[in-house]
């Protein structure tokens, strides 16, 4: 049995979000999979956020509102330990202002050989709650589910296959 962080890849797929749901069968089926090996998915308030944003950009508003609803529902289920996948809290405000002090290096700090794009904060505050439940759960198998190349090359990731 596993603990795993879904990240807002494997979220926004799970949703079926518009232009970002390429691999919704493929996630959906890896979840019931998780389910029945007994491993606990938690939902990172930093993939609950970033799934609300991306959700917020979609083009068309009928369609964004659908989504919208369907998102609220599973994190209102996941709250109310009706969903497969639990909430995870967020650090407490002393970590947040340490990851703060570290956020204007790590941005300059390229996640892999792509020079451009630095490591982004949410991506920051995964990597945080990775290594916060691995201590948390000593002995456990602990990963990062993602379809984010670049957090991958940070992180123990669990691939679809």
């Amino acid at each position: 049995m596993a603990i795993i962080l879904m990240d807002t890849s494997i979220f926004v797929a799970l949703l079926n979000v518009p232009n970002m749901n390429e691999l919704h069968q493929e996630v959906s089926a890896k979840v019931r999979e998780h389910v029945s090996e007994g491993n606990t998915l938690l939902l990172p308030l930093t993939t609950i956020l970033e799934t609300g944003n991306h959700i917020s950009q979609q083009g068309d508003g009928n369609q964004r509102r659908q989504i919208a609803q369907k998102f609220c529902e599973a994190v209102k289920a996941s709250i109310e330990e009706r969903a497969p996948w639990r909430p995870l809290n967020l650090p407490d405000i002393d970590v947040i202002k340490g990851l703060l002090q570290d956020f204007p290096d790590k941005v300059l700090l390229g996640k892999t050989a792509k020079k451009s794009e630095g490591t982004s904060f949410g991506d920051l505050l995964i990597m945080h709650d990775l290594k916060r439940m691995k201590q948390k759960y000593k002995g456990q198998d602990v990963k990062v589910w993602t379809l984010d190349k670049q957090l991958e090359s940070y992180c123990e990731a669990i691939s679809l296959s």
